[in-house]
Formats: C-alpha cells, sequence, structure tokens
C-alpha cells in the first residue's frame, strides 16, 4: 500500500509493543503460530476417518513411550477400529478425538470415569504431538487403509521412516497476523516464513482500512 507505515514485528515475542503503533486506528497486532507449514506437503489420498482415528492413537502412543503392540480397522462389535498400547495413558486415549474424526465416548469413558483424569488436557496434549508430527499421522493413516492392521514392527517402522523424510523437509512455521482497530474490526492474514526467521514486516495504513502484507506478499 503507497504511503503506508511498515513496522517490523519480532516473533519470538508474539505481539508487538503497542507503542510502536503510530496508526492510532490500531490498537493492537500479534502473531498466532498456527504450526508446521503442510501446504505442498499433502500426501496422494487422505487416511479415512477411521484409519486417521487409529493413527492418532497409535502415533501419540509411540511418542510418549507407551509402547502400541499393534492396530487395526476391522470392525468389532461397535468398535470400527483397535488400537492395543501396553499400558493405559491419557493423551493417547484421547488422540483420536484430538484427530477431529469423532468417536471419542469409549475414550472419554475410560480416561474421565476409569481413570479420574482430564479428558481435555489429556486432548490438548495429544493435538500438540499430532499437529508436530503430521508426515507420521497420515503415513499410519495410510497404512491403516491399506493393509487393514499393523503389527508392533510395522508401526514403529513407519514412524521411524516419516521422521527420517521429515528431517529433510524445508522446515516452515505458518502464521496468522492478527490486526485490531479501535472499533473492534479485525484483520487477519496467513504467512508462511522459514523456521530461521524471526522478524516478520508488517505494513499499517496511515488511514482507512486495516491492511497486512509481508515482505515476499504473501
Amino acid at each position: 500500500m503507497r504511503g503506508a507505515e511498515t513496522i517490523q514485528v519480532d516473533m519470538s515475542k508474539y505481539a508487538t509493543d503497542i507503542n510502536m503503533i503510530k496508526d492510532t486506528n490500531i490498537v493492537e497486532i500479534k502473531l498466532e503460530p498456527l504450526g508446521p507449514n503442510l501446504k505442498g506437503k499433502e500426501p496422494s489420498f487422505q487416511p479415512s476417518p477411521t484409519a486417521l482415528h487409529e493413527a492418532g492413537h497409535t502415533l501419540v502412543g509411540v511418542k510418549r513411550n507407551v509402547g502400541i503392540a499393534g492396530v487395526d480397522i476391522i470392525p468389532k462389535g461397535n468398535a470400527l477400529g483397535v488400537t492395543y498400547p501396553d499400558q493405559f495413558d491419557a493423551p493417547t486415549a484421547a488422540a483420536g478425538f484430538a484427530t477431529g474424526t469423532g468417536g471419542e465416548g469409549h475414550d472419554r469413558f475410560i480416561t474421565e470415569e476409569i481413570h479420574g483424569q482430564s479428558f481435555g488436557q489429556a486432548a490438548l496434549i495429544a493435538s500438540i504431538i499430532l499437529m508436530y508430527n503430521q508426515k507420521a499421522l497420515m503415513a499410519l493413516g495410510r497404512a491403516l487403509d491399506t493393509h487393514k492392521s499393523l503389527s508392533r514392527g510395522d508401526i514403529y517402522s513407519i514412524v521411524d521412516n516419516a521422521e527420517k523424510e521429515d528431517e529433510n523437509d524445508p522446515k516452515e512455521t505458518m502464521y496468522e497476523v492478527v490486526v485490531k482497530a479501535k472499533d473492534g474490526k479485525e484483520e487477519r492474514e496467513i504467512v508462511v516464513l522459514p523456521e530461521d526467521q524471526t522478524i516478520l514486516n508488517v505494513s499499517l495504513p496511515q488511514s482507512g482500512d486495516i491492511f497486512v502484507a509481508n515482505e515476499k506478499g504473501l
């Protein structure tokens, strides 16, 4: 925008000092990390909801060293799939729900009623683990859709291979830039930046509508 003032925002603080903002129409600018950038890295096909649900249980169990003996998506009674952990772990139990595929009734009952732990807190822990291990999650889900069941050896091999592939991928992080005006209106912009970049350029208008952009025009 011609005539706009550009300020630099330090992403390591996730918010600008309000004193830096000279435009009196702007009352707040903040950055909200959304997690790793997965655009352009999606698998060739998405796992089915059941496979993704069980893959969530499995992956969180692996990452939390619970030990997973096996997993399948072979219907048994009311269950469309089953994950076999070596021991109970609340985030592992809540991980299916954290994938956004629903079907948490049994997992919630076991977590809250049998073990007396917070299902919501467990799901939050699980969602963070899943956010940063999407490649392994998708690989497990696709393998389940293909083979219907995975052994302990299969599971750990798939996760290990996915992690090795992930190490070779460029690391980028998605952020949502939120600019808030005095009248309560908000402007939101999704930006993707390299993991090692901590400064984001934010353009502010001298007057009028809110406008946000980074130096790459994303």
